[in-house]
């Protein structure tokens, strides 16, 4: 399945219990990238709102 429970119709033999199992993800990066590293804030450097959380280096294409 892919983005939580939405069956892949190409995978063979479907297996319902991973199915059931599957979450969509908390944030989608899109189509057409690729995330190249993953850094998170340290609640110091940075005023709010970029404080806390998570930033992603991306890179991707221009179609």
């Amino acid at each position: 399945s892919y983005y939580g429970q939405h069956v892949d119709e190409r995978v063979k033999p479907q297996n319902p219990a991973l199915v059931a199992k599957a979450i969509a993800p908390d944030y989608a990066v899109g189509p057409h990238t690729a995330s190249l590293g993953l850094v998170f804030a340290d609640g110091k450097t940075l005023a709010a709102p970029f404080n806390e959380g998570l930033f992603i280096g991306q890179h991707g294409s221009w179609n």
